[in-house]
């Protein structure tokens, strides 16, 4: 069963409020409407009908108005103000909140980077951003998740990695449904689309779709290949780090919690499991370079 494309979310954008835009709201429009029109039958009733009477309660009116639109305009603007701030506030906690789960599962992907490549990298990426962005996509292709996997319990990578993604994305589920109606919309957004994010299908449906491949390969090679299990879905994977990075993004804010550190990873350690190309695909099977090429994954 091939992992269905994940459907867009239509939202609304947070829209600066506290700029140019709060003084003409229309409320305020009525109100600065009628102190011009005040101010200019005020200047009527002096200059062209020489009523000092009719000029002095419009002057009032006006004074009234404007002093109103004003003061309407302070008070707005001290309330979108101390919502800006209840809604960073809430964001910060949201991001706290989320950097253990998100600091386990970018371990989790060093990991699968360190097993899946032929030697360690020369250059060391300085941060997650740098080493999301690099040839990380590109790598974990030739991952074999048949590969005894690091963990207490003797398991493959393919099972590890379903346990993960699968904790990871509960907690993804758990901040956006706990914060969904206190963060900005852009924020939620974000969460939206890890929560739906094509690269934990890819991995529940990587199994099924490799055993199709293999029914249909060539009976004398089935048992001689049966042991492999992967790759990955480009495709699900670059979309993956896309969201990883946007969220990542918050972190990078001036109050934001700083983004889980880079350092005492598997990349960087060699002490640390998983070793270096230790679930990499020596020669990767007919069937594997067929569903490599496929785009329904």
């Amino acid at each position: 069963m091939a992992f269905e494309e994940t459907p867009e979310y239509d939202y609304m954008p947070d829209k600066n409020l506290n700029g140019i835009s709060t003084f003409f709201q229309w409320p305020y429009v009525v109100l600065l409407a009628i102190s011009a029109t005040g101010f200019i039958m005020h200047v009527v009733s002096l200059v062209l009908l020489d009523n000092q009477h009719l000029g002095t309660w419009f002057s009032r009116l006006t004074a009234a108005t404007l002093g109103s639109y004003l003061t309407a305009i302070v008070v707005d603007k001290s309330f979108r103000d101390q919502e800006q701030k209840e809604k960073e506030r809430i964001k910060n906690i949201a991001l706290q909140e989320f950097r253990s789960p998100l600091a386990s599962h970018l371990h989790l992907l060093a990991k699968w980077y360190t097993a899946s490549r032929s030697e360690r990298p020369e250059e060391m990426p300085s941060s997650w951003k740098e080493f999301l962005q690099s040839d990380f996509p590109e790598i974990i292709e030739n991952m074999d998740f048949s590969a005894s996997a690091p963990a207490v319990k003797e398991q493959n990578w393919l099972t590890y990695s379903m346990d993960e993604t699968q904790e990871f994305k509960e907690n993804v589920n758990g901040i956006s449904t706990k914060y969904r109606y206190s963060m900005d919309s852009d924020m939620t957004h974000s969460f939206q689309k890890l929560e739906n994010s094509p690269l934990y299908g890819t991995i529940l449906d990587m199994g099924q779709n490799i055993q199709d491949m293999k029914e249909r390969s060539e009976p004398e090679h089935v048992e001689k290949e049966t042991k492999k299990v992967g790759p990955f879905a480009s495709v699900s994977v670059e979309r993956h780090i896309d969201i990883l990075c946007e969220i990542i993004s918050y972190y990078e804010d001036d109050d934001a919690p700083e983004t889980p550190v880079f350092e005492n990873t598997s990349l960087h350690n060699s002490n640390f499991a998983p070793a270096i190309g230790s679930a990499r695909f020596d020669d990767v099977p007919s069937w594997a370079e067929e569903l490599r090429n496929r785009d329904d994954l």
